[in-house]
């Protein structure tokens, strides 16, 4: 038996062949360097939830000789054969003299409205220089709305973005331009750790749909205990005070929690509806090095 023949094929020709065999098996290029999720942020109504598409990756700027690196990805969020959104972009920094050994994480945000449900995340990264691409897929499952009670929302790891770039895709369908946010900007972590020195930032909603009801919890504690359970800091209780006129109602809940004040290991973040009435918690795992607890709000 002997090939019919052979082709020789061009180096664009084998990179568009490497690109589409990472959108099709992205476990094949799993390295770890790109990373995805899908936050539900709040309900926007008993059907539906208001979320965040999270793209984020490092683009190092060492070995560039002061020229401009470049990176493009995608990513395409479906629920089994239907695409629910999907987005393609390209990432250029241009560093300056001081910048040559920085190696900022570059994460893209875009809000998305979704049904409660199952979904998978593909997503693909490329350095037009290197040869192979970088890919990860991740199953989602949105939850339903909670329907006649007051409810917490799954907290969100995050941090001011500092050196690093946060990118906004645009909510607005007729809009043609992302926004770069500064050094202050919300940046979601996809990996919940944290290292010495650095502040996390707990995000979280508690919400209602419909109307209120007698006995209704009327504050939120937060707690942070280690990862066997004892409790090393917590915070005051805020009253609860929703916001909005429509059904879905909700009141944002952001806590710091500094890490230069937390020891080495594995920590839980706990958001309760007044304990005593044994309402369920939020809960957010994460870990940081560093040592007695100062939490503020």
């Amino acid at each position: 038996m002997h090939p019919s023949k052979q082709v020789f094929r061009s180096d664009s020709k084998k990179r568009v062949s490497t690109l589409q065999a990472a959108w099709v098996a992205p476990e094949m290029f799993e390295t770890g360097i790109v990373r995805a999720h899908v936050y539900p942020l709040r309900p926007v109504s008993r059907k539906r939830w208001d979320a965040l598409l999270t793209v984020s990756f490092p683009m190092p700027l060492e070995g560039s000789a002061g020229k401009p690196v470049v990176r493009r990805f995608g990513a395409v969020l479906n629920s089994s054969a239907e695409i629910i959104s999907g987005l393609n972009r390209t990432v250029t920094l241009e560093p300056t003299r001081d910048d040559t050994t920085a190696s900022p994480t570059v994460t893209f945000v875009e809000r998305v409205e979704l049904r409660p449900g199952d979904y998978t995340l593909t997503t693909v990264l490329a350095d037009p220089k290197e040869p192979r691409p970088h890919a990860t897929r991740v199953n989602l499952q949105v939850p339903e709305v909670p329907r006649g009670e007051m409810f917490l929302v799954e907290p969100i790891l995050s941090r001011p973005s500092g050196p690093n770039l946060v990118i906004y895709g645009q909510d607005d369908p007729q809009a043609t331009d992302d926004t770069v946010g500064g050094e202050r900007s919300f940046e979601p972590l996809l990996v919940t750790q944290l290292p010495p020195g650095e502040d996390l930032v707990a995000f979280s909603q508690v919400c209602r749909l419909g109307r209120a009801r007698k006995g209704e919890p009327d504050r939120v504690e937060r707690v942070v205990r280690r990862a066997g359970g004892e409790a090393v800091g917590s915070l005051p209780a805020v009253p609860i005070a929703l916001e909005g006129e429509d059904r879905v109602r909700c009141q944002s809940l952001v806590d710091v929690l500094p890490a230069q004040a937390l020891r080495s290991g594995e920590y839980v973040y706990e958001a309760l509806l007044d304990s005593a009435a044994g309402q369920d918690a939020a809960r957010l795992r994460f870990s940081i090095t560093d040592s007695p607890l100062e939490l503020q709000e």
